[in-house]
């Protein structure tokens, strides 16, 4: 099995996925829904160009503004539809990734209970307020202010320096984002087994093979551990798992720095502080067969590509 992505001026990447059901599953999904499609591609540097945020807080000091008022909004508006919570903000974004964590995991533990339930008679407790049920009246007002928490926390979030993420400064995360599908939904959903999912626990094992991996983006429910401990946060909570599923997207990356920062003593310092022993790293779906880390850079203005599905090449 195989992904070709076409670029212009005859660039072509190519990536063999691996032979297991999760791949074949993944590959059998978006293979009927993608193939010979144009989709958009980026390279990304210094997860998503933090370290330019943080040093320009003063000409972004409106939109943080902004997207802190989406956040005290959203609140109030659960409260009116009955929502009973006990998180205190400050008027003024103080710049405290802790803070944003707790406001993440209101919203992750909120979509996670929400998303249970089609028939919305049926309801178990919610978690943080037992009394509140959704209705078929409410249920889209409270999804919308649970995600509008969501959307402006991921703003913010650029803005802060939480400690761990300065290990960005020696090792940046520079890879290349493929988006086959830019609007994640239920329709664009691969649901991995159970089975299938501990190949979470493969990466460190399919680095072996020496090429550039193309891992799963992180489009989940939650956090993965490297973004746990990017802002330091705690992964024993619920919603730190490793990737359940795939909306397509994929990324590359075009240094060795992820299994670098996975190496690090602060990293390492950091697993141990929360007693993590078999750690869901990456979920790697295949590796890149035709160029080498060294070659990554002639990608690194292209916007668009075209892929294709190959049982065989």
């Amino acid at each position: 099995m195989f992904i070709k992505l076409q670029f212009s001026h005859n660039s072509f990447l190519t990536i063999k996925l691996f032979d297991n059901s999760a791949a074949r599953k993944w590959f059998s999904f978006y293979s009927l829904r993608n193939a010979n499609k144009s989709i958009p591609i980026n390279f990304s540097d210094n997860y998503n160009n933090i370290d330019y945020y943080k040093k320009n807080k003063i000409r972004y000091k409106n939109q943080i503004t902004e997207e802190w008022t989406k956040i005290h909004q959203s609140l109030n508006n659960l409260k009116d539809l009955g929502y009973v919570l006990d998180i205190e903000l400050p008027a003024i974004f103080d710049y405290q990734q802790s803070r944003l964590n707790l406001l993440h995991r209101f919203f992750t533990t909120n979509a996670i209970w929400d998303h249970k339930f089609s028939d919305l008679r049926i309801h178990e407790p919610n978690p943080i307020d037992r009394n509140f049920h959704t209705t078929v009246e409410n249920r889209q007002n409270f999804k919308n202010c649970i995600e509008q928490i969501n959307a402006s926390v991921h703003v913010l979030e650029s803005f802060t320096d939480p400690e761990n993420r300065k290990i960005l400064d020696a090792l940046p995360l520079n890879f290349i984002n493929i988006m086959q599908n830019k609007i994640s939904n239920h329709d664009t959903w691969c649901q991995f087994s159970h089975g299938e999912q501990q190949e979470n626990y493969k990466y460190l094992q399919y680095l072996e093979c020496g090429q550039p991996l193309a891992l799963l983006d992180n489009s989940i429910t939650g956090k993965n551990y490297l973004q746990n401990f990017l802002e330091d946060d705690d992964p024993s909570s619920e919603d730190c798992t490793g990737r359940e599923g795939s909306h397509g997207n994929l990324i590359i990356d075009t240094n060795d720095n992820r299994q670098k920062i996975y190496s690090s003593d602060k990293f390492q310092a950091w697993a141990d502080h929360y007693g993590l022993k078999n750690i869901p790293y990456e979920f790697a779906i295949g590796a890149v067969i035709d160029c080498d880390y060294r070659e990554m850079h002639k990608f690194q203005n292209l916007s668009q590509a075209r892929i294709t599905y190959h049982s065989t090449i």
